[in-house]
């Protein structure tokens, strides 16, 4: 199994041309709360918010992406 997701632990963002890229590949969105990208993707299915900026608030979003994306393939949803 592999999965993808797109990572932005940023302090400060504006609106990347990456982040457009992993939205049109279909690859879940990690994000701290920054610039546009939260006010433009927060009703997004596959948008997940890290609240704080730490390490472990990075690694318990991406933990529970992963729970989700291995549910959904297991499943098949």
């Amino acid at each position: 199994m592999d999965f993808d997701v797109y990572l932005s632990g940023s302090l400060y963002e504006g609106f990347p041309l990456s982040l457009l890229q992993a939205m049109r590949a279909g690859i879940p969105i990690c994000s701290t709360n920054v610039g546009e990208l939260v006010m433009n993707l927060s009703d997004k299915r596959d948008f997940f918010e890290i609240k704080g900026f730490s390490s472990e608030a990075i690694a318990a979003v991406i933990q529970m992406i992963l729970r989700v994306l291995i549910y959904e393939y297991l499943f098949r949803i």
